[in-house]
């Protein structure tokens, strides 16, 4: 199920053309059998990093940036899933957004899952992804405070708040 879903993602990935959107060229696998994705070079900055080298970076059009490409997959029916502001590089002085879960999928096929990840972007996941209870009642809880028919789900509405932590990071 899980390459199903990597196979979807790539499919999805190989048609966007978006000036704020990283191209995804192909794949190649490794020795190993695990894919490694090929996109144009990109400079290996992020949008963080970026603008504490260049003082004079203009931070609206890297917001606006991020807002088009984020737009554009949203238009496209697709959800990024994990948009973060290390998830946003640089190159030629333009934002562009990549990554769109891949590498959580990636780690979900290899089944590494560490809390510490989870720590270092719980700053950009909507309250909704942390606390999959704080849109629902009690009683959809179970004895143990689990419910069986609560789901965490990335949807474009926490799409849209990683973005606004994505701005707010940026413009402090």
């Amino acid at each position: 199920m899980q390459l199903q879903a990597f196979s979807d993602a790539i499919k999805d990935w190989s048609r966007l053309n978006h000036r704020n959107i990283v191209s995804f060229l192909g794949y190649t696998l490794t020795e190993e059998g695990f894919p490694s994705l090929i996109t144009p070079w990109v400079c290996n900055l992020s949008v963080i990093e970026y603008v504490k080298a260049n003082g004079e970076a203009d931070t609206v059009h890297m917001v606006k940036g991020v807002a088009d490409g984020l737009a554009y997959l949203h238009e496209q029916r697709i959800i990024h899933g994990d948009l973060r502001s290390d998830n946003v590089l640089v190159s030629d002085g333009k934002p562009l957004l990549t990554d769109f879960g891949m590498s959580r999928l990636l780690r979900t096929m290899q089944a590494l899952r560490d809390i510490r990840d989870c720590m270092k972007n719980i700053r950009w996941m909507a309250v909704e992804l942390v606390n999959p209870f704080s849109n629902h009642s009690t009683d959809e809880m179970n004895e143990s405070g689990w419910s069986d028919s609560v789901t965490v789900e990335r949807t474009m509405q926490t799409d849209v708040w990683a973005f606004g932590m994505v701005a707010y990071v940026r413009l402090q």
